[in-house]
């Protein structure tokens, strides 16, 4: 892990990370050490059994498909964020990328909108080697040692402009940051 002198720790923030595989989650609570959040899509919390572990790990449950809920759900996210001084984590990929080679695909539009609208800084985070956990020999090869996960934090970034324009530049700059530093800390494993 490089750039744990970056996390913020007296206030709330947001995690803006690329999200390669189910994986990702435990790591990222590994990585940050303290109780952090996760958005998610409301369709985890139909799943008997995940939606329990969900809820424990302070998840908050997103429909993607009716906005002006999911602006209301963000709009508390963000108050009780600053209540609690917490940090959540926000793939703005909107999903798991389904690229073969796991690169960073584009930002959802909305990503960055909860981060412009209430103030919170933004702290860039990109991991790899989770995508290699999905192939079952390369998870079992795991057992035998030498495999890593690779986690790069920057510092905190502010949106300055709010407007649409300024949310689009802010988001393009995230995304060639998230995507550059994944390029440069990737990581190969032996299948086998």
């Amino acid at each position: 892990m490089e750039g744990r002198e970056h996390i913020p720790a007296d206030r709330a923030f947001l995690i803006y990370s690329n999200h390669q595989s189910k994986f990702d989650i435990p790591v990222l609570i590994a990585a940050f050490g303290r109780r952090i959040g996760f958005v998610a899509k409301r369709e985890l919390f139909w799943v008997p059994g995940l939606a329990y572990w969900m809820r424990k790990i302070n998840a908050v449950s997103l429909d993607r498909t009716d906005v002006s809920a999911g602006v209301q759900t963000l709009h508390a996210l963000a108050q009780r964020l600053e209540a609690e001084g917490q940090p959540f984590v926000m793939f703005p990929e909107g999903t798991r990328t389904r690229d073969p080679e796991r690169r960073v695909q584009a930002f959802k539009r909305g990503a960055i909108r909860l981060a412009a609208g209430e103030g919170l800084p933004v702290l860039p985070v990109s991991l790899d080697g989770t995508r290699l956990l999905e192939d079952a020999a390369a998870m079992r090869a795991t057992r035998r040692g030498g495999r890593v996960i690779r986690v790069r934090i920057e510092p905190p970034r502010q949106v300055a402009d709010a407007s649409a324009p300024g949310r689009k530049a802010f988001t393009d700059a995230l995304h060639d940051t998230i995507r550059s530093n994944w390029e440069a800390i990737r990581v190969e494993w032996p299948r086998t």
